[in-house]
């Protein structure tokens, strides 16, 4: 997939900016933070397993299913996501053969499962240039795009839906893969709550979570730019990966009043008014985020601290 080189070096002076991955995934201390792994179950809360646990690595983030559904990539920490060490991995939908891919964060992959987006920050060990990286699906061909973080390909491959501060104050930006020009597409300031926006199945609308004068809420935008739609769809206490289902049924991360409530998943239709639902089985563990369908939309792959 080709990429012009021009955009790089105008960017080149940006400082990007690296996200969380997941509300509460730091921990107050290194040692003490939550074993965290990857979980998958059916749709309606059913056989739910473990997926896959790194070894070594405490902390996982941002599972991304591959198209075909044979594959995720997610990101694992040794301790907490306050350090700059994190590794990408690539394990099969049934946990066998769990593969390092080398440092990294927030992979995604591209529609034909060829290539993998993923952010490096910049303190990270290897000394690599901070910002947006595309490599093989097998950790290989390394490449430096642009400066920003949390990328991820539209469903048609033809753009990629990035945070940077381009600009000056960090937002969400469409990079269009043919003509290597970046676009603003939220016209706010987006930098108080951390998280990824997620393109729609048919890739007209960009669904992310954010924080205005101190509420936390889930938006949805024209992916032409937020100035020709925006909504905001739900308010609460929200995690900051939202995911999109074929059906175009989204699944959210919440806590119901306070911090110290246990986090769970919830389906929510992308329009209306209608409440999040609860996806049962949750009761165990206290940390239940950063979740993604399956391709067809029978499964959900997620993260918890939960045990089995």
């Amino acid at each position: 997939m080709p990429f012009k080189s021009s955009f790089a070096r105008a960017l080149i002076l940006l400082v990007a900016a690296m996200l969380l991955a997941g509300p509460n995934t730091t921990a107050a201390s290194a040692d003490d933070g939550p074993q965290l792994a990857v979980f998958v179950m059916n749709a309606d809360g059913t056989d739910v397993r473990k997926l896959a646990q790194a070894p070594g690595k405490r902390a996982h983030a941002a599972p991304s299913w591959s198209s075909d559904g044979k594959l995720v990539v997610f990101h694992a920490y040794p301790k907490d996501s306050s350090t700059p060490d994190s590794h990408v991995f690539s394990v099969k939908d049934d946990g066998s053969d769990l593969k390092d891919l080398g440092a990294g964060a927030l992979a995604t992959w591209s529609p034909d499962n060829k290539q993998l987006l993923f952010s490096m920050d910049d303190a990270n060990p290897e000394k690599a240039q901070a910002g947006v990286w595309v490599m093989n699906a097998d950790g290989k061909g390394r490449q430096f795009l642009f400066p920003g973080t949390a990328p991820v390909f539209a469903p048609d491959g033809s753009r990629i839906l990035y945070v940077s501060s381009h600009e000056g104050n960090q937002s969400i930006y469409s990079y269009d893969v043919i003509e290597g020009m970046p676009k603003k597409i939220l016209q706010e300031t987006y930098q108080k709550r951390p998280g990824s926006a997620r393109w729609s199945p048919d890739g007209k609308r960009v669904a992310f979570v954010d924080e205005r004068a101190g509420k936390i809420e889930l938006y949805l935008i024209d992916a032409a730019g937020s100035e020709k739609g925006q909504t905001m769809r739900l308010r609460g206490l929200l995690g900051g990966l939202v995911a999109w289902a074929p059906n175009t049924k989204l699944l959210v991360s919440s806590k119901e009043k306070d911090m110290n409530d246990p986090q769970r998943l919830c389906t929510l239709a992308p329009d209306g008014d209608d409440s999040p639902v609860l996806v049962p089985n949750q009761d165990a563990g206290k940390l239940n985020f950063d979740p993604t369908w399956s391709p067809d939309g029978k499964r959900i792959v997620f993260i918890s601290d939960r045990e089995k």
